[in-house]
Protein backbone atom coordinates (compact mmCIF):
# COMPACT_ATOMS: atom_id res chain seq x y z
CA UNK A 1 0.00 0.00 0.00
CA UNK A 2 2.81 2.45 1.21
CA UNK A 3 4.05 1.75 -2.26
CA UNK A 4 0.88 2.22 -4.60
CA UNK A 5 0.14 6.08 -2.32
CA UNK A 6 3.82 7.19 -2.88
CA UNK A 7 3.68 6.12 -6.25
CA UNK A 8 0.30 7.87 -7.41
CA UNK A 9 1.21 11.13 -5.25
CA UNK A 10 4.88 10.86 -6.29
CA UNK A 11 3.80 10.39 -10.06
CA UNK A 12 1.54 13.63 -9.74
CA UNK A 13 4.35 15.41 -8.30
CA UNK A 14 6.57 14.30 -10.84
CA UNK A 15 4.43 15.32 -13.37
CA UNK A 16 4.63 18.83 -12.42
CA UNK A 17 8.11 19.34 -13.63
CA UNK A 18 6.28 19.19 -16.57
CA UNK A 19 5.52 22.35 -18.82
CA UNK A 20 4.02 25.19 -17.27
CA UNK A 21 0.72 24.98 -19.48
CA UNK A 22 0.04 21.10 -18.02
CA UNK A 23 0.46 22.22 -14.52
CA UNK A 24 -2.59 23.66 -13.15
CA UNK A 25 -4.27 20.03 -14.15
CA UNK A 26 -0.94 18.00 -12.00
CA UNK A 27 -2.02 20.66 -9.24
CA UNK A 28 -5.65 19.51 -9.70
CA UNK A 29 -4.84 15.56 -9.71
CA UNK A 30 -2.25 16.31 -6.57
CA UNK A 31 -5.52 17.32 -4.70
CA UNK A 32 -7.13 14.17 -5.50
CA UNK A 33 -4.46 12.04 -4.84
CA UNK A 34 -3.48 13.41 -1.24
CA UNK A 35 -7.19 13.63 -0.21
CA UNK A 36 -7.40 9.93 -1.79
CA UNK A 37 -4.47 8.53 0.01
CA UNK A 38 -5.78 10.58 3.02
CA UNK A 39 -9.43 9.11 3.31
CA UNK A 40 -7.57 5.27 2.66
CA UNK A 41 -5.41 6.21 5.80
CA UNK A 42 -8.36 7.07 8.20
CA UNK A 43 -10.10 4.38 7.17
CA UNK A 44 -7.42 1.75 6.88
CA UNK A 45 -8.03 -0.96 9.76
CA UNK A 46 -4.58 -1.17 11.56
CA UNK A 47 -1.70 0.96 12.04
CA UNK A 48 0.92 -0.95 9.80
CA UNK A 49 -1.55 0.47 7.03
CA UNK A 50 -1.45 3.72 8.47
CA UNK A 51 2.06 3.92 8.38
CA UNK A 52 2.72 2.65 5.49
CA UNK A 53 0.87 5.75 4.01
CA UNK A 54 2.31 8.15 5.78
CA UNK A 55 5.82 6.50 4.74
CA UNK A 56 4.33 7.29 1.44
CA UNK A 57 3.22 10.17 1.89
CA UNK A 58 6.23 11.51 3.34
CA UNK A 59 8.57 10.42 0.35
CA UNK A 60 6.30 12.33 -1.92
CA UNK A 61 6.68 15.47 0.58
CA UNK A 62 10.56 14.67 0.19
CA UNK A 63 10.21 13.96 -3.43
CA UNK A 64 8.88 17.97 -4.03
CA UNK A 65 10.81 19.68 -1.83
CA UNK A 66 14.07 18.48 -2.73
CA UNK A 67 13.29 18.86 -6.48
CA UNK A 68 12.20 22.52 -5.64
CA UNK A 69 15.48 23.08 -4.05
CA UNK A 70 17.76 21.65 -7.06
CA UNK A 71 14.96 24.19 -8.90
CA UNK A 72 16.16 27.03 -7.09
CA UNK A 73 20.11 26.30 -7.16
CA UNK A 74 19.53 26.44 -10.88
CA UNK A 75 18.06 29.50 -10.93
CA UNK A 76 14.71 28.69 -12.16
CA UNK A 77 12.15 29.64 -9.18
CA UNK A 78 9.21 29.13 -11.46
CA UNK A 79 9.08 25.33 -11.29
CA UNK A 80 10.71 25.42 -7.78
CA UNK A 81 7.28 27.34 -6.50
CA UNK A 82 4.83 24.56 -8.35
CA UNK A 83 6.84 21.77 -5.84
CA UNK A 84 7.22 23.89 -2.73
CA UNK A 85 3.53 24.17 -3.61
CA UNK A 86 3.32 20.43 -3.84
CA UNK A 87 5.23 20.21 -1.34
CA UNK A 88 2.21 22.49 1.08
CA UNK A 89 -0.44 20.21 -0.60
CA UNK A 90 0.78 16.90 0.82
CA UNK A 91 1.67 18.65 4.27
CA UNK A 92 -0.74 21.77 4.67
CA UNK A 93 0.60 21.95 7.93
CA UNK A 94 4.64 22.36 6.36
CA UNK A 95 6.24 25.38 7.58
CA UNK A 96 9.19 24.78 6.22
CA UNK A 97 7.14 24.48 2.83
CA UNK A 98 5.68 27.95 2.97
CA UNK A 99 8.77 28.91 3.93
CA UNK A 100 10.59 27.30 0.62
CA UNK A 101 7.41 29.16 -1.17
CA UNK A 102 7.86 32.31 0.30
CA UNK A 103 12.01 32.04 -0.30
CA UNK A 104 10.82 31.42 -4.53
CA UNK A 105 8.14 34.14 -4.80
CA UNK A 106 10.60 36.39 -3.37
CA UNK A 107 12.82 35.54 -5.68
CA UNK A 108 10.35 36.02 -7.97
CA UNK A 109 9.74 39.75 -6.94
CA UNK A 110 6.28 38.46 -6.13
CA UNK A 111 6.46 40.67 -2.41
CA UNK A 112 2.68 40.21 -1.72
CA UNK A 113 2.40 36.54 -2.19
CA UNK A 114 6.40 35.93 -0.61
CA UNK A 115 5.16 37.65 2.39
CA UNK A 116 2.04 36.31 3.21
CA UNK A 117 3.80 32.66 2.42
CA UNK A 118 5.92 33.66 5.04
CA UNK A 119 2.56 34.39 7.83
CA UNK A 120 1.87 31.04 7.36
CA UNK A 121 5.22 29.95 7.89
CA UNK A 122 4.75 31.64 11.05
CA UNK A 123 1.54 30.37 11.77
CA UNK A 124 2.46 26.68 11.25
CA UNK A 125 5.45 27.18 13.85
CA UNK A 126 8.25 28.68 11.73
CA UNK A 127 10.48 29.42 15.01
CA UNK A 128 14.27 30.52 13.13
CA UNK A 129 15.00 33.93 12.20
CA UNK A 130 18.10 32.86 10.60
CA UNK A 131 15.79 31.49 7.88
CA UNK A 132 14.57 35.46 7.06
CA UNK A 133 18.54 36.08 6.46
CA UNK A 134 18.13 33.64 2.69
CA UNK A 135 19.19 35.90 -0.04
CA UNK A 136 15.65 35.61 -1.55
CA UNK A 137 14.43 38.06 0.70
CA UNK A 138 17.05 40.76 0.14
CA UNK A 139 14.31 42.11 -2.80
CA UNK A 140 11.35 42.48 0.31
CA UNK A 141 13.89 43.04 3.22
CA UNK A 142 13.40 46.41 3.48
CA UNK A 143 9.42 46.13 2.66
CA UNK A 144 7.69 47.08 6.47
CA UNK A 145 5.33 43.68 5.88
CA UNK A 146 8.35 41.64 6.01
CA UNK A 147 10.07 44.03 8.92
CA UNK A 148 6.70 43.10 10.63
CA UNK A 149 7.06 38.98 9.96
CA UNK A 150 10.79 39.73 10.97
CA UNK A 151 9.68 41.29 14.58
CA UNK A 152 6.92 38.53 15.26
CA UNK A 153 9.69 35.80 14.65
CA UNK A 154 11.97 37.21 16.85
CA UNK A 155 9.32 37.77 19.62
CA UNK A 156 8.10 34.01 19.60
CA UNK A 157 11.79 32.78 19.04
CA UNK A 158 12.00 34.57 22.56
CA UNK A 159 8.88 33.30 24.29
CA UNK A 160 9.36 29.54 23.25
CA UNK A 161 13.40 30.00 24.84
CA UNK A 162 11.37 31.24 28.05
CA UNK A 163 9.24 28.78 28.07
CA UNK A 164 12.21 26.18 27.47
CA UNK A 165 14.08 28.10 30.42
CA UNK A 166 11.42 27.63 32.75
CA UNK A 167 10.09 24.49 32.12
CA UNK A 168 14.01 23.42 32.49
CA UNK A 169 14.01 24.96 35.86
CA UNK A 170 11.10 23.48 36.92
CA UNK A 171 12.74 20.00 36.19
CA UNK A 172 15.58 21.11 37.58
CA UNK A 173 13.87 21.91 40.74
CA UNK A 174 11.97 18.45 40.92
CA UNK A 175 15.49 16.50 40.69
Amino acid sequence: MQDETAHRVGDTVAGLAQGQDVRGQFMVALHAAVNEANDEQRKAPSPVLKQAIARGMASAFSYAIENGQQLMLRKTPIPARTMFQAGEVIEPESAWASYLVATAEAELGQKKPALEELKKALEKGMTNPKALEDGAFDRIRDDEGFKDLSAKLAAALRMLVNVMIRWLGTEEAEE
